[in-house]
C-alpha cells in the first residue's frame, strides 16, 4: 500500500524523497484525493505540525504544516502559523513511520513521537 507521499514523480516511477518539496507536494495531492477531506463538518479547520529533527546529513530540522479543512488541503515547508497540534520526532522515528515500521501508537508510547497542542 502506497502511503501519501509515496505515488511515483511523473515520468520518474520513483517516489520522490522523503520530506522534499516534491514529496510534500505528493502528499497534498493524495491528502485532496481523499473522500474523508470532503466528509469534515464545514465548520472544521486542523492545523497540524510536523518538526522531524536530526535531519541528515546535517542533522538539522525540517519544518511542515498540513491545514485541512472540508474539502481542502495544504501541505507547506516551514512552521504553522497557529497549529492545533504538533507532532515532534526524530528522523529516524519519522522515517519509520512513513515506511510502516512502526505505528504513530508504537512511537507515541516508545517515547519516540511527542504530540502538543489540544490532544482531545
Amino acid at each position: 500500500m502506497a502511503l501519501p507521499g509515496d505515488e511515483p514523480v511523473e515520468g520518474t516511477g520513483a517516489a520522490p524523497e522523503f520530506l522534499s518539496e516534491a514529496w510534500l507536494a505528493t502528499f497534498e495531492a493524495a491528502l485532496r484525493a481523499s473522500p474523508a477531506l470532503h466528509d469534515l463538518d464545514e465548520d472544521v479547520v486542523l492545523v497540524i505540525e510536523e518538526v522531524v529533527t536530526q535531519v541528515p546529513p546535517g542533522a538539522g530540522t525540517t519544518r511542515y504544516s498540513i491545514e485541512l479543512r472540508r474539502g481542502e488541503a495544504h501541505v507547506r515547508p516551514g512552521p504553522a502559523a497557529a497549529p492545533a497540534l504538533t507532532f515532534t520526532q526524530t528522523h529516524e522515528v519519522a522515517s519509520a513511520l512513513h515506511e510502516g515500521r512502526i505505528s504513530a501508537q508504537e512511537a507515541f508510547a516508545a517515547g519516540g513521537l511527542k504530540v502538543s497542542g489540544d490532544v482531545q
